[in-house]
């Protein structure tokens, strides 16, 4: 049974956590976002973080208060990594409550797994480029290339 303070969106996200993780040793807060991001938008991630634009491109607020109480909780680490950046670990409860969550990870569509896995090894910067295209072009229905292009332009 799984603690009541963790919804089934924690799982989603830690699940995504952890495929990164498997993938390249190093995640920070910015590309756990994007990832996220990706997973839910693109993936078909059963979470439902709502994600609005942000300068570093699409951001959710419910993502980050779940990381800060998945810290809280001992379940992840986050720590500041040459005095700015926000270095996540998966901890041991974290790790335990995925393999409780195996039934539940076991629906997750194969596209999760695929696009986490695609994107797991891409930078901050270029996943932030990448997510804030595609927030901007599924948004702008109609929209021609140029024309996002040129509202991503004016984000960044």
């Amino acid at each position: 049974m799984k603690p009541t303070l963790v919804d089934d969106n924690w799982v989603c996200a830690l699940y995504v956590a952890n495929r990164a993780l498997e993938k390249e040793r190093y995640l920070n807060k910015t590309r756990f976002q994007k990832l996220v991001y990706f997973a839910q938008e693109v993936g078909g991630l059963p979470s439902n973080y709502r994600f609005a634009i942000d300068y570093y491109g699409p951001y959710s607020r419910g993502l980050a208060a779940d990381l800060s109480l998945s810290h809280v909780l001992g379940f992840s680490r986050v720590s500041v990594a040459d005095g700015k950046d926000h270095r996540i670990e998966l901890l041991v409860p974290g790790s335990e409550l995925l393999q409780k969550s195996q039934e539940q990870i076991a629906g997750f569509p194969e596209e999760v797994k695929n696009v986490t896995g695609e994107l797991a090894n891409r930078s901050a910067a270029n996943l932030g480029l990448l997510a804030t295209v595609h927030f901007v072009g599924k948004r702008s229905p109609g929209q021609t290339r140029e024309e996002i292009v040129n509202r991503v332009h004016g984000l960044k």
